[in-house]
């Protein structure tokens, strides 16, 4: 019943955000990033964690744009050996592997789907990309009280984003990377500070 419940409660809210952020975009099976690598980070996933009572909330899987994630990290203005990388929805773990090549001082991903966290440590592990995968729903995971740059791709709504945003409170200095729709959530907070953006994605800090 309570699947079932949450399920209905996705579809409906999905529904009403049909206006902000538009339709489904089709996407191929198997992107050139995957291909290169021989990893599995593309398509598009609906059903991730239908138990949780945040899967209402949440944000069907989809990788963001390799692009987009290296600019937000190569124009945040930080040495990365000095941050912990944390991608909030980590999904198959494309934001890690990008994020390996800038040599970030740990790097953590975060997602309550256990199928999506298995793909992910298959994928770090066929690159032997030495990183923490935490299955768990964001609200709960206890950030590190340490240097932080935080990767957001769209991964749930308003409503859980606002939490986890109270949540980086507790971070040293902390970079703040959102790309897609939902950004207004974390503009609205006033200890973060805006300075860079790209396309859809934008950069804020709380230095």
């Amino acid at each position: 019943m309570n699947i079932l419940y949450n399920f209905s409660a996705r579809v409906f809210h999905r529904i009403l955000e049909i206006p902000a952020r538009g339709f489904p975009k089709p996407q191929s099976s198997r992107e050139p990033f995957d291909e290169i690598l021989g990893v599995q980070t593309s398509g598009v996933v609906w059903l991730t964690n239908l138990r949780s009572n945040n899967f209402t909330y949440g944000v069907r899987y989809e990788p963001c744009s390799p692009t987009t994630c290296n600019w937000a990290i190569e124009n945040s203005g930080i040495d990365p050996k000095d941050f912990c990388f944390i991608d909030i929805g980590s999904g198959k773990g494309r934001p890690l592997i990008i994020a390996s090549r800038h040599h970030f001082g740990e790097l953590i991903g975060v997602d309550y789907s256990a199928k999506l966290c298995e793909i992910a440590k298959a994928n770090l592990k066929k690159l032997q990309i030495q990183a923490r995968i935490v299955c768990q729903d964001a609200v709960q995971f206890q950030i590190p009280k340490r240097d932080i740059f935080a990767f957001f791709y769209c991964p749930f709504t308003r409503t859980v984003l606002r939490k986890v945003l109270d949540n980086l409170q507790s971070a040293n200095r902390l970079v703040v990377a959102y790309q897609g729709s939902g950004v207004e959530a974390v503009a609205e907070r006033a200890w973060l500070k805006p300075f860079a953006s790209f396309r859809d994605t934008r950069l804020f800090r709380n230095f």
